[in-house]
């Protein structure tokens, strides 16, 4: 049963994560992607999406700032605009962490 439950929740994390990458392509503030409901499901899911994230973020830029609301840091603060730069951050808080 606690499979099952885990198996559901990884289905629903990566839902979302299509739901938002979706939906909000065409969005260029984030901010506004920020308010997406899906979005804001992920940020409220919290530690378990990070693997989820991690794996998408070179794709988009729009989970560097979910990241950053979930863990409550911000490895990624002296590369803010380049965006290679700022995944490669993410790349190595996430080996670290």
């Amino acid at each position: 049963m606690f499979n099952e439950f885990v198996d559901n929740k990884e289905i629903l994390i990566k839902d979302l994560i299509e739901d938002v990458e979706k939906n909000c392509r065409h969005l260029s503030n984030l901010n506004v992607v920020s308010e997406y409901h899906s979005y804001k499901e992920i940020v409220e899911i919290g530690e378990q999406t990070i693997p989820y994230l991690l794996e998408r973020i070179d794709k988009t830029v729009v989970w560097f700032n979910a990241l950053r609301k979930i863990i409550g840091e911000n490895p990624d603060k002296n590369h803010l605009g380049y965006m290679k730069q700022v995944t490669e951050d993410w790349k190595n808080w996430a080996k670290n962490n």
